[in-house]
């Protein structure tokens, strides 16, 4: 039977072994365990049933490391301050893109393996890989003799992301203040420059990350991980130009500077204004999918 500390550790390593996101000398029991904030028990199973699975190998000495990495020598353990997202691929990257699409016309769409492999050029086994995560996260359905069905969006579903983020933004964010850094909060706010580069039409999710990750609550981190891909993608959609993401990067800036100066309330408040300026930018692509799906369009 399977626990959610288990299925926690095991989802999220599965995922950055395909990705190619693991390395393999962070692979040791008190780097995954502290990684994850459980105990080594959920680790050394995860570790086993991925050994099963062929996408971790185990070595001589004990060690594992990923079916994709040549061996390799242990190195001094220095977790990164700021969590690093996992690596995904550009094409599995356009493929969440297309599904949110689909998903965003609200009528039965289906991805079927043998045209997305044609139309991505990769193999039928990443292509595989791919699906099943957009499965376990609620974004497709397997149908038989059809396909996948992409789960329609949904304004009530989306309705209760929001308030659900904010809510547990906000507790990640009171259970966080004991474990912040200074010099990471320094860091962020000087990577969220205002002068932000015309080049990068979507923004980075480092803050909500790190606060999750310093919040040390696996219930907020699995929801986040667990919901996060769909609306994240959705809101990258949702913020083509410039000026959004200028106001988005400002926003970030209120925040970071509220936390340095540790102002909790004003932190607070600046959290709940950034996630609510979400939302009209979300309807507006709404309504811009409508038209671009209109029959006489």
């Amino acid at each position: 039977m399977t626990t959610p500390k288990f299925n926690l550790v095991y989802k999220n390593l599965k995922e950055r072994i395909i990705s190619g996101a693991e390395q393999s000398d962070e692979l040791s029991l008190k780097t995954l365990a502290a990684r994850y904030s459980v105990s080594y028990t959920p680790v050394k199973l995860a570790i086993k049933a991925l050994v099963m699975e062929n996408l971790l190998i185990k070595q001589p000495d004990g060690r594992v490391r990923t079916k994709y990495a040549e061996p390799v020598k242990a190195k001094s353990e220095k977790p990164a301050k700021i969590p690093v997202p996992d690596i995904v691929p550009d094409w599995e990257k356009k493929l969440l893109h297309e599904t949110v699409l689909l998903s965003m016309q609200c009528s039965p769409k289906y991805l079927r393996e043998k045209k997305t492999v044609q139309k991505y050029g990769v193999c039928r086994e990443q292509i595989r890989h791919a699906f099943s995560r957009l499965i376990g996260r609620g974004m497709l359905q397997s149908i038989r003799n059809q396909g996948f069905r992409v789960q329609p969006f949904s304004e009530e579903d989306m309705s209760s992301y929001f308030a659900a983020w904010e809510s547990l933004e906000l507790t990640a964010l009171k259970l966080a203040v004991p474990n912040l850094v200074r010099a990471d909060l320094e860091a962020m706010l000087e990577a969220n420059s205002s002068e932000y580069p015309h080049n990068s039409p979507q923004w980075n999710n480092d803050l909500h990350q790190y606060l999750i990750q310093k919040s040390g609550n696996r219930c907020i981190q699995e929801f986040f991980y667990q919901f996060g891909p769909y609306y994240t993608a959705l809101f990258n959609y949702a913020n083509p130009d410039f000026s959004a993401i200028q106001v988005i990067t400002e926003h970030r800036r209120v925040i970071i500077t509220a936390m340095l100066e540790q102002d909790w309330e004003m932190a607070g408040r600046a959290i709940s204004n950034h996630i609510r300026a979400q939302r009209p930018m979300v309807n507006q692509l709404m309504e811009k999918i409508k038209k671009e799906t209109a029959p006489n369009a």
